[in-house]
């Protein structure tokens, strides 16, 4: 099994023999850290991910190309049809490599799939993302840029979210094993994300109620320069013995991960040299086997951007998830800050 880099946790021991929720485990590797990575791998795989790097994840599918550019993204052009794979350095984030072929469609004018896969480090938990999707060259001039609309099933109806594939594997790591999150844009308009996020810019990380006010968001938000919905869900076959005998469960059992990612950029200078703050959350749920519920989660990740040179911030990443037994009741809390702090109680 690979195992991706351990970030530097600063964590006491345990006893070697720890009751938990009716579950003995025994044995001079039980400690708290060992039990924070078997956990990590399993339900904490968004924030593992995001962590490794600390600029942005910029927005689905559209290249950016013309401009300023972001820092450390060379402008640049991609002919449509590619006469062969074109590789884009530095995206979707700094450090990665994304590869884009566009072919065009037999019986269709000027209408193009365009295939993109990015592939990530081998200390990555990502192994490699995949879009396909279709676009229209609408100004005929043969240059994949912002201008080209993206077409939905039907390769005539512009609709901006349509993905024939949108997925990201994951390698096996800690207590998880390979896994495939399956992705679908539900909206990509300016929709009122603020109640939520505003509530965790505050510090507020509770489940419940970002749940609440992202449902009850309003379907339009004029000050959003721009946000989007992506719905996913996941599944891991099998953890290893740790995490079964933390929660109660059977190694055997399949963990269905769903989730909900939401973001959105708005005008904000409240940090000095920036004029627009961007943020993503992720609200996420995993059930068992049976259907039984295993861990809710919620993850906010931050960061602004300078508008007019492109110049980023790090990334303040934030993670909570609550952990549930076979019993239905509440076992433990993971908590996460960025990539050095990590912490896990038993309720």
């Amino acid at each position: 099994m690979k195992r991706i880099i351990k970030a530097f946790i600063h964590l006491s021991l345990f006893a070697a023999v720890l009751l938990i929720s009716g579950c003995q485990i025994a044995g001079t590797g039980n400690t708290e850290e060992a039990n924070i990575e078997a956990l990590e791998g399993v339900f904490a795989k968004t924030h593992l991910a995001e962590v490794e790097s600390d600029t942005v994840q910029s927005k689905a599918a559209v290249p950016y190309f013309g401009g300023t550019g972001y820092d450390g993204i060379a402008d640049g052009t991609i002919a449509i049809p590619t006469t062969s794979a074109q590789t884009v350095s530095n995206y979707p984030e700094y450090g990665q490599t994304s590869v884009y072929t566009i072919a065009a469609v037999s019986g269709h004018a000027n209408v193009y799939k365009v295939t993109v896969t990015t592939t990530y480090s081998t200390w990555s938990v990502r192994e490699t993302e995949t879009e396909v999707y279709y676009i229209h060259d609408v100004d005929t001039d043969s240059c994949y840029d912002t201008t080209d609309t993206v077409l939905a099933a039907n390769l005539s109806t512009v609709d901006t979210r349509y993905r024939e594939t949108m997925q990201t594997a994951f390698r096996s790591s800690f207590g998880g094993g390979d896994s495939i999150r399956y992705e679908v844009i539900a909206d990509d308009s300016n929709h009122g994300l603020s109640p939520g996020l505003a509530a965790l810019d505050s510090g507020s990380m509770n489940y419940d109620s970002a749940l609440a006010a992202m449902a009850t968001s309003p379907a339009t938000d004029a000050s959003a320069t721009w946000s989007s919905k992506v719905t996913y869900t996941e599944s891991q076959v099998g953890t290893s013995s740790v995490v079964s005998a933390l929660l109660g469960f059977s190694s055997s059992d399949t963990y269905v991960t769903t989730g909900t990612r939401y973001y959105t950029e708005v005008s904000d200078n409240s940090l000095s040299g920036y004029q627009q703050s961007n943020t993503t959350l992720w609200l996420e749920e995993t059930r068992a086997t049976d259907g039984s519920l295993v861990s809710v989660s919620i993850t906010r990740e931050k960061y602004y951007i300078n508008t007019s040179t492109g110049a980023r911030s790090t990334k303040t990443v934030k993670t909570k998830t609550t952990l549930y037994d076979d019993k239905g009741n509440k076992s433990m809390q993971l908590d996460k800050s960025g990539g050095g702090l990590s912490s896990l109680s038993y309720l």
